[in-house]
């Protein structure tokens, strides 16, 4: 696309001219992407994020209800 233009931290124009042009045209959208499973993303408020504010923090917390068993009955997948 010729309007395009891909600038550097200096903002300076960078050259991709040596690039050859990809035809996507016939791409199949998400053929070669792979799931990891035991990721899941939850939110949390802002009242519990001000006291845990990394991911570690809160599986460790999560962890020490598990093992106090203080924890939610674990779900069957």
């Amino acid at each position: 696309m010729p309007k395009d233009r891909i600038r550097d931290e200096d903002g300076q124009i960078i050259d991709l001219s040596d690039i050859p042009e990809t035809d996507f045209s016939n791409a199949v959208r998400g053929r070669h992407i792979l799931f990891r499973r035991g990721i899941l993303r939850v939110s949390i408020e802002d009242d519990v994020a001000r006291h845990y504010t990394t991911d570690e923090a809160v599986n460790e917390a999560l962890r020490m209800l598990i093992a106090e068993g203080r924890a939610p009955e674990r779900r069957n997948e």
